[in-house]
């Protein structure tokens, strides 16, 4: 496939191509010397060991070796054929690609070879998005989005979707030509008890999709449109080869390419709250998997940023959240931390419908040092009218400056 390309082509892509542009997509450099380094997306370090060197246009790690110029770069981390490295790079940086060569190689079979699950997981992201956007089925979930205040912009920047309360998805992929072998190992089905057929795993509900690292789709998580369903009010997506939630970051790939405008991330507990703030305007937002931050996730965050603001919900739960998030953040790794405390136990997306988006933004602009917010939780157990219970504070406090 690769002498489908012409030389001609693929050296002008890459004289047009910075490999440091390219490369700070997905990772965090510093400079020292001639070089750049930054931490390796290949495996886990704590010390930086991957080099880009803008002069001779390649990288190179000095712990696991790999290396090459930006196509080889791109190959590696998504796992794709050098043609199609090629054309994404060129599309990345508006080269025009010609039409012939772009169906010579991007055909429907090739791609169905190479990523047969990503490839069934994008299909049906845009399946769910249509039914949501254009049909009578999605009429009432897209209402109660809109009534969420939730533009079509946002909508369509998620590409969120929905679930009919039907079966429609296991014949419409085998009508895009995927093979029921690879289709029962998806995830996006479960096993009907009676028959053994295949049903869909999600119906009736509101689809968030999940992309990896790097913007393609691996999973969903589906909400009931009512709260008072007997079903659980989120579905998720079972593990899959595609997808594992320990080292899945929400709105990881949209959060690094803002880091431009705002140079810290912001780690929110839900994918609503993402979203929320994302319409807000605060566009660099992740959050975890329902789950505790995990080593793989904080390994991520320290590729893109070192600078990270911990806006979970201002209740107790959240709280005691965003302390563990704290001491493991500490633990781990080298932050700079900061913390947004939201008054009245609001969680994120409440307190931007209560209050809108300036307030917000505000919040998160004047986010609270570790300490200070330590210092806060100590003042709500202490009354600082009495004057032992406030010489316990400054120990406690003195404790705090010194850990």
């Amino acid at each position: 496939m690769a002498q489908l390309i012409p030389e001609t082509f693929i050296d002008e892509v890459r004289t047009n191509t910075d490999i440091l542009d390219f490369a700070s997509q997905y990772i965090q450099f510093q400079k020292k010397g001639k070089n750049y380094f930054g931490l390796c997306p290949f495996h886990e370090e704590r010390t930086p060991s991957f080099s880009i060197s803008e002069e001779k246009q390649i990288f190179h790690c000095f712990s696991c070796g790999r290396g090459g110029n930006v196509f080889k770069l791109l190959m590696d981390i998504e796992n794709i054929s050098f043609p199609e490295a090629v054309l994404k790079v060129a599309q990345d940086n508006n080269i025009p690609i010609p039409s012939d060569l772009q169906s010579s190689t991007t055909s429907k079979q090739e791609k169905l070879k190479s990523h047969p699950l990503r490839q069934a997981y994008r299909e049906v992201s845009e399946l769910y998005h249509h039914i949501l956007m254009v049909t009578d089925y999605g009429k009432e979930a897209l209402n109660y989005l809109m009534n969420r205040g939730m533009t079509e912009a946002t909508i369509k920047e998620f590409q969120l979707g929905f679930a009919p309360p039907r079966d429609i998805v296991y014949d419409f992929l085998l009508n895009k030509g995927h093979q029921p072998e690879d289709l029962a190992n998806s995830g996006l089905f479960i096993n009907s008890n009676s028959d053994e057929k295949l049903r869909d795993r999600f119906k009736n509900r509101i689809m968030y999709p999940i992309s990896d690292n790097y913007g393609n789709v691996i999973a969903f998580s589906g909400r009931t449109l009512r709260d008072d369903s007997d079903e659980p009010k989120y579905l998720n997506s079972p593990e899959t080869d595609i997808f594992n939630k320990s080292k899945t970051l929400f709105n990881y790939q949209k959060a690094k390419k803002n880091l431009r405008q705002r140079q810290s991330m912001v780690l929110f507990e839900g994918f609503m709250d993402v979203i929320s703030a994302y319409e807000a305007g605060v566009k660099t937002g992740i959050a975890s998997m329902g789950t505790s931050l995990t080593d793989q996730q904080i390994y991520l965050i320290k590729q893109a940023t070192s600078d990270l603001v911990i806006c979970y919900d201002g209740d107790n739960p959240g709280i005691k959240a965003t302390n563990r998030a704290i001491k493991l953040l500490d633990k781990k790794q080298q932050f700079n931390l900061s913390v947004v405390l939201l008054p009245d136990g609001h969680d994120p997306d409440d307190f931007i419908r209560s209050y809108g988006s300036e307030a917000f933004v505000n919040q998160v602009n004047g986010a609270m040092t570790t300490i200070d917010f330590g210092l806060q939780l100590l003042q709500r157990h202490y009354n600082l009218d009495n004057n032992r219970e406030k010489n316990r504070i400054c120990e406690l406090s003195c404790e705090l400056d010194c850990a």
